[in-house]
Order: structure tokens, then sequence, then C-alpha cells
């Protein structure tokens, strides 16, 4: 917390208590002891996912599970990333095919 400013630390504390108040007995999830609160900077902002995973990452995710033998459930991959799939050479028709994968 070197070169933390107090001041941000006291509005964080004040806001963080504001949000877990009004949550009552029905809250779901924990709050933190202050050790861990000041520990893992939870006044800073919170930061938005920097990455979200492109069509392409969940092909090759896909893909890489039909070549080792997993499971891959035939509703998870739809028509058009099938057809990707295939386009990119990332499986064989054949492939999706033995495994109900329509396109």
């Amino acid at each position: 917390m070197a070169g933390a400013d107090p001041a941000e630390i006291t509005a964080g504390a004040k806001e963080y208590a504001q949000e877990n108040a009004w949550k009552g007995a029905n809250r779901r999830g924990s709050i933190y002891f202050s050790d861990n609160w000041l520990e893992c900077h939870a006044w800073e902002p919170k930061k938005a996912n920097p990455k979200r995973s492109s069509r392409e990452d969940l092909a090759r995710l896909w893909a890489g599970y039909i070549k080792a033998g997993e499971y891959v459930p035939p509703s998870a991959i739809k028509a058009d990333l099938a057809r990707e799939m295939v386009a990119a050479g990332l499986v064989g028709a054949d492939e999706l095919r033995e495994r109900g994968i329509e396109f």
C-alpha cells in the first residue's frame, strides 16, 4: 500500500460499507475482513475484462477437444461455427458429423 492515497482508501472503505450495508442478512458472497480488503486493494476501481474470447479462440478450443478425443456435446457448436472450423482447417467435416454436429 505504499504510495496509496489515504483519502482514496477512506472513500473506498465508505463506499464498500454502503454497498454491503443494504444487502443485510439476505446477501450472497462474503465480506472482506479489513486486512484482506487492504491487501487486495479493494478501494481501487475494478478493471474491465481486457479481452473477450474471439470466435477464433472458441473454434480453436472446441477443435482441440475434438482432436484430443474429448466429449463435445453436439449442441455446443452451432452450424456457423462448425463451418468456420472446417474452413480454417481446424477439424474435418467428417469429424464433426461423427459427433452429431450438423452444419
